[in-house]
């Protein structure tokens, strides 16, 4: 085995800088029953019982980051764990999330894009399959 010479010495500055940028990324983990609710002129927006704002609103802090997102979705509440024996999803990439109202002044016409893709995934069609389950849902931020 060899020595470790630098062990002794103090971090580098480069080295510094990895640590602060990892403490700085953002891990988050949200749980509860998916449900489709009205939210401004849409009759057909995900939301988390958890959550007070839609999941695209609340996800939106990791649009255009790279993420992992991991989810598990079952019949009833359950921990994360339980959750673990079932199937598991792993979807990674840059995550494009929007949730906006828009309205046009020529037509007159009101609508709201919801939008939660990652690494081309569209993780929003896949969750609003499953309105009606439970939803343990994690997303770490990798850059």
């Amino acid at each position: 085995m060899q020595e470790c010479n630098d062990c002794d010495k103090p971090p580098t500055a480069e080295l510094g800088a990895v640590l602060a940028k990892e403490k700085m990324m953002r891990n988050e983990t949200y749980q509860g029953l998916l449900s489709l609710h009205s939210w401004g002129e849409a009759d057909d927006i995900l939301f988390l019982s958890s959550l007070s704002e839609p999941v695209a609103e609340e996800l939106g802090w990791m649009s255009g980051k790279q993420v992992t997102v991991r989810y598990w979705v079952t019949d009833k509440p359950c921990t994360r764990d339980e959750a673990a024996e079932a199937a598991m999803r792993i979807v990674m990439g840059e995550a494009d999330v929007v949730l906006d109202s828009r309205y046009s002044e020529m037509t007159g016409y009101l609508w709201t894009d919801e939008d939660l893709n990652v690494g081309g995934h569209d993780l929003l069609a896949e969750l609003k399959s499953n309105v009606g389950k439970w939803l343990i849902l994690e997303v770490e931020e990798s850059t």
